[in-house]
């Protein structure tokens, strides 16, 4: 599975006019004669918090237009079970065919993966996700997640093969 780059954010736009708006307000707050200070940091307040809501509302609406996000899964749902398409996730056999002496290494070396995290891998493994992502949303090194997609799609050839 491959994803598309993204385009450069709102959010990222609006964080480096922030940070602009902050450098010039800085500036203008050193140049301004001692009496009108006091205005002028007034004034420079007003539009940080007009700026730090623009960047709010940006990062809000963008969340809320994300079609990627899943809405919560409604209470009456099996949490064991993809609200997409019906399969079950955990049952018996989810750990069948899970290669630990491929991952052992890894487990007894420095800094060893998180046991429950390398399951988590495999369930999603077995669902589809490639390498990369599950390495990425499960803070995983690659190394690590290689192996257990790598005996997934050779389990399905093996499948195929018998068929």
């Amino acid at each position: 599975m491959r994803t598309a780059p993204r385009p450069w954010p709102a959010e990222g736009v609006i964080a480096l006019g922030i940070v602009s708006l902050a450098l010039l307000q800085l500036v203008a707050w050193n140049l301004a004669p001692r009496p009108d200070r006091l205005l002028i940091g007034g004034a420079l307040a007003l539009v940080a918090v007009a700026a730090w809501t623009a960047y709010a509302l940006v990062r809000h609406g963008r969340r809320d237009r994300d079609p990627t996000r899943r809405a919560a899964v409604p209470p009456d749902a099996d949490p064991d079970t993809d609200p997409d398409t019906g399969e079950q996730w955990f049952t018996d056999d989810t750990l069948d065919g899970f290669p630990a002496q491929a991952v052992r290494p890894l487990l007894e070396g420095p800094d060893p993966p998180d046991p429950n995290r390398l399951y988590t891998a495999w369930v999603f493994a077995r669902h589809g996700y490639d390498t990369v992502w599950i390495a990425h949303h499960l803070d995983l090194p690659t190394a690590a997640v290689k192996p257990l997609v790598d005996a997934v799609s050779a389990g399905r050839r093996r499948a195929q093969r018998s068929s």
